[in-house]
């Protein structure tokens, strides 16, 4: 309740243009407005982040990291390549048997064929 509170207050007295409200369940970010209109400009749930990102974990064993863009129609996996692992020094298009984490694809601008000739696992 503090973090609404002092959204509205902010939003208020203080005038500001952006405030972050925390929940610890996110069955409240469809119903912001019941607590001001344009009160809460972002709502977080930081234990609904932590899981979310530890499936992504799982789902992916061996990354280190992961970014998601596009309401998670595009993510960014991060791996350690091993010093004389089968994909460091290979240009993608050489690879046939890439795993599905390698795979590029383009919608826009240049073709898959030119975007994995320019891209090389280093």
């Amino acid at each position: 309740m503090k973090t609404i509170s002092s959204c509205q207050l902010a939003k208020k007295v203080f005038k500001v243009k952006k405030t972050i409200c925390r929940f610890r369940d996110d069955v409240y970010f469809d119903q912001l407005s019941v607590f001001g209109e344009g009160v809460i400009d972002i709502p977080i749930s930081p234990e609904d982040e932590i899981t979310s990102h530890l499936k992504e974990l799982i789902d992916h064993p061996g990354s280190n990291q992961i970014e998601s863009f596009a309401n998670g129609k595009v993510k960014l996996v991060s791996v350690k390549a091993k010093k004389k692992g089968k994909l460091v020094g290979r240009e993608l298009k050489g690879i046939k048997d890439r795993p599905a984490l390698l795979d590029l694809r383009c919608r826009s601008g240049a073709s898959n064929r030119q975007h994995r000739q320019a891209f090389k696992l280093v």
